[in-house]
């Protein structure tokens, strides 16, 4: 209850066509925002973005990680099924 009462639940679209409930922060500050943005990235999500960005690999070789199953990049999808 005291949860709720000061505003700490905070629904977010959990990107696959639902909603989902964290808790929000409990600090709060008179000169800045503060709490829930959005759920967390899927597991691969970034990956390829990360190997291409930071480390300067080319699709090709970040394909060949993939097919290696050293590397798994998932984009969201919302059809797909959740994890």
């Amino acid at each position: 209850p005291e949860v709720a009462a000061r505003g700490m639940l905070v629904s977010i679209d959990d990107r696959g066509g639902g909603t989902v409930y964290v808790t929000n922060s409990p600090y709060r500050f008179s000169d800045a925002e503060s709490g829930a943005r959005g759920v967390a990235a899927h597991r691969g999500e970034h990956n390829r973005d990360v190997m291409r960005e930071l480390l300067g690999y080319d699709g090709d070789r970040i394909d060949a990680l993939e097919r290696a199953g050293v590397l798994v990049s998932r984009r969201p999808n919302a059809a797909a099924s959740r994890e």
